[in-house]
């Protein structure tokens, strides 16, 4: 089976653990009401009252007392953190995706939208070998997210307050709309803008399909999405579903967009501190994660790294230099142009290049000022004879 070679190990680490606490806390807190909503004592009390019965081989048809009900959440919550750390995690997958479907046919009013999403990443860790992920799988959810946002979307369009872009104004006037700041401000803002806003989620929806078949606006949808589901989290007290959508999100991330497209020969040189403990771990980690060996290396108490310091007029001998082609970088913005040449999801961290530069100035200096405190520099880093040829000056 064909494997997507750029989804990196980092993500699916980062994937598993998102989706294993977010399953730990979901089934922590249906502990606290799973007698209520899914016992024989409870206000179902008859699996047969369900839509679903019998149609899944499920154990709480048979097993709903409410000791058994209790004890099989607390089973899901545990079996969630060996997801979390890694124990098992395809049995544990398999377990997950068949305590989530018993549940929901014990009672079928508790479904929300994210249920299906979260049961596709369970199936998706039962298929994974190994960190290498399946491109039929990963462009599957991508097809499956396109479609179900479309099918909203239209869905929505025959509704009055969709068609009159009331929507988002009743989200923000209603019982479950958190009781913040955020809210409030919204509210007052003028209503054409708010049925702009309501109107632009609806198109955004409607042509999700058009953004998953072609492959080069998918980020835009996701940028899209994901910013929808972040609002939705600051402004309406229902986190369960959208937590879950946000780790899908984590899922369809895809690295390559966010690439440098600069190529192998593009040669970089990162001047830093040598005697500095974090400087010297940082420059381990760059040369573990770029593969374009395209970064090169110099002390900034080398000749070559002075004669850069003299040749731009650089007071602050203190700091990290990134020179690339003709031109030179200093402080944050050397660092954030070193995390865009590496490899699997870290160029995401240059993203803070959209942040103020005198903010992150300021937080660079604060960390740079401490640094010798906190790291110091004790062992000398042991290099083999390609990465010694990354150093220069």
């Amino acid at each position: 089976m064909q494997t997507i070679t750029n989804y990196s190990s980092l993500q699916f680490k980062m994937l598993r653990i998102a989706l294993g606490t977010y399953l730990f806390c979901h089934f922590a807190h249906l502990l606290t009401v799973g007698t209520e909503l899914l016992s024989s004592s409870g206000i179902i009390p008859s699996a047969n009252m369900n839509l679903s019965f019998p149609f899944f081989p499920n154990i709480l048809y048979f097993l709903d007392a409410p000791i058994w009900i209790t004890a099989f959440l607390a089973t899901l919550a545990l079996s969630s953190l060996c997801l979390v750390f890694n124990k098992l995690p395809r049995l544990n997958a398999a377990f997950l995706w068949y305590g989530f479907a018993c549940i929901f046919h014990r009672n079928n009013f508790i479904s929300n939208p994210s249920l299906f999403y979260i049961g596709w990443l369970l199936l998706a860790f039962v298929v994974i070998k190994g960190k290498e992920m399946p491109k039929l799988l990963f462009d599957g959810a991508w097809f499956i997210t396109g479609l179900s946002y479309t099918i909203s979307g239209l869905h929505k369009l025959t509704t009055i307050s969709w068609q009159n872009g009331e929507a988002l104004y009743h989200l923000l006037d209603n019982p479950l709309a958190r009781n913040n700041m955020l809210v409030e401000t919204l509210l007052d803002v003028p209503m054409p803008l708010l049925k702009l806003a309501t109107w632009s989620v609806l198109l955004l929806e409607i042509l999700a399909i058009v953004f998953v078949i072609v492959p080069k606006l998918r980020k835009y949808l996701w940028l899209g999405l994901t910013m929808l589901h972040l609002g939705i989290l600051t402004t309406v007290n229902f986190a369960d579903l959208t937590l879950g959508m946000l780790v899908f999100q984590l899922f369809i991330f895809d690295t390559d967009w966010f690439k440098s497209k600069s190529k192998p020969s593009d040669m970089i040189t990162l001047f830093y501190d040598s005697d500095c403990g974090v400087c010297n771990g940082f420059i381990r980690f760059i040369m573990d994660n770029n593969s374009k060996e395209n970064i090169y290396f110099a002390p900034l108490e080398s000749k070559l790294g002075e004669k850069i310091i003299r040749k731009y007029g650089l007071e602050n001998k203190d700091t990290m230099i990134v020179k690339k082609e003709d031109s030179v970088l200093i402080e944050s913005q050397a660092v954030l142009e070193v995390f865009s040449e590496l490899d699997s999801i870290y160029p995401v961290v240059s993203w803070l290049r959209f942040m103020p530069g005198f903010v992150r100035n300021a937080g660079y200096r604060l960390f740079a000022k401490y640094r010798h405190r906190v790291f110091k520099m004790e062992t000398c880093v042991l290099l083999g004879e390609r990465e010694r040829g990354r150093f220069i000056g």
